[in-house]
């Protein structure tokens, strides 16, 4: 499976008990560096939601309240400028903005995970 597969086939990633527990790793440390607390109960049904619910609200206040900080987690995290700055350059705000951020993140975090367990098994 090359990168553009694992790009366009992330859904069936998404009930990897596996995966999921690492990606959501991926998002508590990211997170963390940051000081941000994520906590997830490892349940895996529920994962998207649990975590996408607090990362919203920790974008929520990032945007108010540190656009500085929010354009460091954004760009450590590796989510492109252009997904949450306008035509002018200036942060967008709005609460569906966020929510579609929190998205992001969680979609590019499983990417990460996914990506590392594919190239760690092409090295075996």
């Amino acid at each position: 499976m090359n990168i553009r597969e694992i790009n366009n086939n992330l859904e069936k990633f998404i009930n990897d008990k596996n995966i999921v527990l690492q990606t959501a790793r991926q998002i508590i440390k990211d997170f963390g560096l940051f000081g941000l607390e994520i906590t997830f109960s490892g349940e895996i049904p529920d994962a998207y939601n649990e975590l996408h619910s607090q990362l919203t609200n920790h974008l929520d206040t990032l945007t108010l309240n540190s656009d500085e900080r929010l354009f460091a987690l954004l760009y450590h995290i590796d989510i492109d400028e252009r997904f949450f700055k306008g035509d002018t350059g200036i942060l967008i705000e709005s609460e569906s903005v966020n929510t579609y951020l929190a998205d992001l993140i969680i979609k590019r975090e499983l990417t990460k995970v996914v990506l590392r367990i594919h190239f760690s098994n092409q090295q075996e």
